[in-house]
């Protein structure tokens, strides 16, 4: 397998299609997503087809630059583990060695579920990026529905806080959302419940 050089800040992953392969417990069942949200079209939400004995499978995606890909993943029964271990690379083998950035990131969110507001904390470490973090809330069906105006904790966090409605004061639907919190060329991903 090829090794590539660590990615900088701002610089674009040379792949022009993605390899994701999964390998969940062979004790339970899965529901696996690739939520693909495109730059220049529309957000697609594609299935991982799993062999049912083994839980595995893999899915080959189309991607741009400045494409994002979720990894969509639901436990759908209540026996066996819930562990499972994924791999992205493209479609020639070559993979991305997450050590080899020294970066690490986390999103936060409390409440959560809510009813009301929901308070978002990301936090990293590492040379990322000078930039304002922007923290989006997106629909289940990829959809951006709000962008949030973000204040700074400290030179590596940031907070915003979601009141459940989208532009123009309308409330958001009860259900789930997912809040992208993105700096420099890094983002990172939070599942959000809102309560009727």
């Amino acid at each position: 397998m090829q090794r590539i050089k660590p990615l900088t800040a701002g610089q674009q992953i040379p792949f022009d299609s993605l390899t994701l392969s999964f390998d969940g417990s062979d004790s339970n069942r899965f529901g696996v997503r690739a939520l693909v949200l495109h730059n220049s079209s529309p957000t697609e939400v594609l299935p991982v087809n799993l062999d049912l004995p083994t839980q595995s499978g893999a899915i080959e995606i189309d991607i741009e630059p400045l494409d994002q890909v979720i990894l969509v993943v639901a436990s759908t029964s209540s026996s066996g583990g819930p562990d499972y271990a994924f791999t992205a690379g493209d479609a020639e083998g070559i993979t991305l060695d997450p050590s080899l950035t020294a970066i690490s990131t986390k999103i936060e969110a409390s409440p959560n579920p809510f009813n009301s507001s929901v308070n978002i904390i990301f936090s990293w470490s590492g040379a990322i990026s000078d930039e304002c973090p922007v923290i989006d809330i997106f629909d289940i069906n990829g959809r951006l529905v709000n962008r949030l105006d973000t204040h700074a904790l400290s030179d590596s966090e940031a907070t915003a806080l979601w009141n459940g409605e989208l532009p123009g004061g309308i409330r958001a639907d009860a259900g789930i959302y997912y809040a992208r919190a993105s700096v420099g060329s890094i983002h990172c991903v939070r599942k959000l419940l809102l309560l009727p």
